[in-house]
């Protein structure tokens, strides 16, 4: 695991996490410089995931957020202040599944993952203007399943333990890393979470909220194939890696 004291700071950026995230996440956070907002529960979510940033926002471009109504509205101001554009989505969401997963999308630089009847009109608009490939999964939670990321040659490599998301990603000639056992990551009264959920990304940095060593049978092989693509991961949790509900940083 890498130290976070070392890492280089950085400096006037906001990282956007689950209010109920553990303490040590918030703090290293803090450490490596990031202003951390504590995002609030939104009305109408489940409470185990009224937190989740993957549920209320969605990046949908380099400097433009959909957000879903009843997002708290000084989260949307220190957004704005990053001089990103907040869109407000038109799907209220509510407390079961599949009216939970509207802004629950998988991003990358060519397409976007989601179970598309369920997506919400603004993003699916966005998305599509913008030359984005929509591709049908049966995996709702996306966003919570995957983590797209980008390479030293720019490339899109993609973390998943979802089959599904997987074999279509391979399919569309898009590098996918399988995480053998993300029925040990954790995630408060659910059997277990999502890789998506447990990580957060900088450019060419991943933030892990626990140890892919200790959660994955591979694990040590996915730290080492992603250390090769230029990408360096740095774990702000010491134990399994848990899910909450992901980290946006901008």
């Amino acid at each position: 695991m890498k130290n976070v004291e070392n890492t280089t700071k950085k400096d006037n950026k906001i990282c956007i996490i689950n209010s109920k995230a553990p303490k040590p996440i918030i703090k290293n956070l803090e450490l490596l410089g990031y202003e951390v907002l504590l995002l609030p529960p939104l009305k109408g979510l489940a409470s185990k995931e009224s937190r989740h940033v993957d549920m209320q926002l969605c990046r949908i471009s380099e400097q433009e957020i959909v957000f879903a109504p009843g997002v708290d509205g000084e989260i949307l101001t220190a957004i704005e202040k990053r001089n990103f554009t907040v869109i407000e989505g038109n799907t209220l969401l509510k407390r079961n599944y599949p009216e939970n997963i509207a802004y629950n999308v998988l991003v990358t630089d060519t397409m976007f993952l989601h179970n598309t009847k369920f997506t919400d009109s603004q993003i699916l608009k966005k998305l599509q203007d913008g030359g984005l490939t929509p591709v049908l999964t049966k995996q709702g939670y996306s966003a919570c399943s995957a983590i797209a990321l980008s390479t030293k040659n720019n490339s899109t490599i993609i973390l998943t333990g979802d089959c599904g998301i997987f074999k279509i990603c391979r399919e569309k000639g898009i590098e996918t890393i399988f995480c053998e056992g993300v029925e040990n990551i954790r995630l408060a009264g659910y059997n277990h979470g999502f890789v998506g959920g447990c990580c957060g990304k900088d450019g060419k940095v991943l933030y892990t909220c626990g140890s892919f060593e200790k959660t994955f049978y591979n694990g040590r092989k996915i730290r080492d194939s992603l250390k090769k693509q230029g990408i360096n991961v740095v774990n702000l949790w010491g134990g399994k890696l848990r899910d909450i509900g992901g980290m946006l940083i901008l």
